[in-house]
């Protein structure tokens, strides 16, 4: 079975606005993980993926803006892989909602992405651009 994701210190971006938003897909992703093992009905699986995927794309906005902000220099790269993940799970979305009868199997599926993908991004890809806007506010300053 699927633990449940935890916060740990090193997922700290140093950027309360984003660290708050990572905890909040972590709570969703957990609140995925409740569903899954209570067996709810499939409307409550696609309520949370929804909410998920929505809040997904809030906080991939909001990083987004940190990063032109800044200047950073990898944002490019950055979006593509952004956009890249939500074009992956609106297909397992779609998925879910064309296989009746499947719908806790493709979340688990989900959830194992959203974990994953989460966890290697914020530590690989969101702690570059946070060394960068850190650095930039400490010249400004």
């Amino acid at each position: 079975m699927v633990d449940a994701v935890l916060w740990k210190k090193e997922y700290s971006v140093n950027i309360q606005e984003i660290d708050e938003q990572h905890n909040l897909l972590i709570q969703m992703i957990n609140d995925l993980l409740q569903v899954i093992i209570q067996k709810s009905g499939q409307v409550t699986v696609y309520e949370v993926l929804e909410r998920l995927i929505h809040y997904t794309r809030t906080h991939f906005e909001a990083e987004e803006a940190l990063m032109r902000n800044a200047d950073f220099p990898g944002y490019e790269a950055h979006k593509a892989r952004h956009d890249q993940f939500i074009s992956e799970v609106e297909a397992l979305e779609r998925r879910a909602k064309i296989s009746q009868g499947s719908e806790q199997l493709v979340g688990m599926e989900m959830l194992f992405k959203l974990k994953d993908w989460l966890v290697d991004h914020i530590v690989v890809m969101d702690m570059d651009y946070s060394r960068h806007v850190q650095n930039r506010s400490a010249v400004r300053s």
